[in-house]
């Protein structure tokens, strides 16, 4: 008798959701997860990617040819509303594009970039194993939503606390002392 582990159980819930609305939202960190060893849900997940907890979308690219969707900072319940108002409206026609400005459920969010070593570091690591398993080969760079502070600070401003919703734009930290001590060549 065959079993499922985990990972093919959180898989198929994926499936599922994408099959159903068009995508489905990871949420890594913050505990919780109902799948025991759950890859998506526990704290140690984030020691790779360097982040506080945080969600994204899956499966975007291949229904609506669009980048997926991250969201840093936030608890688990907002990230998850606020990233299924912003698919639903991507699968209305929506496009998002670095700069845009967006007011989602009463918050003022701007969308950024997503730093390419970000992503080869497992940022949404979920979304690269769904369509690689499926053979779509077309996935752009993520998106990242970024929120304002309750005193309408962004991370832009120096008061904003940095550690809450780091800008993805930029490599991290290891990856730039990384790419220092790296020899160019010419």
């Amino acid at each position: 008798m065959d079993t499922f582990s985990w990972e093919d159980e959180l898989f198929a819930k994926i499936s599922h959701q994408i099959d159903r609305f068009g995508w489905s939202v990871v949420y890594v960190g913050g505990g919780g997860c109902s799948v025991p060893g759950c890859a998506g849900d526990h704290e140690s997940d984030l020691v790779g990617v360097g982040l506080p907890p945080y969600g994204y979308t899956v499966g975007l690219p291949l229904h609506f040819d669009h980048a997926e969707l991250v969201l840093v900072g936030l608890d688990r319940d907002a990230t998850l509303r606020i990233l299924n108002l912003i698919g639903s409206a991507i699968a209305n026609g929506a496009r998002l594009a670095p700069g845009d400005p967006l007011d989602v459920d009463g918050m003022s969010l701007k969308v950024g970039r997503c730093a390419v070593s970000r992503v080869r570091n497992g940022l949404v690591a979920v979304s690269m194993d769904y369509h690689d398993a499926i053979k779509h080969p077309s996935v752009p760079n993520p998106l990242q939503i970024i929120w304002s502070d309750a005193d309408g600070r962004s991370p832009g401003d120096p008061r904003f606390d940095r550690q809450a919703q780091p800008l993805l734009a930029r490599p991290a930290a290891r990856d730039r002392a990384a790419s220092r001590q790296r020899p160019r060549t010419c």
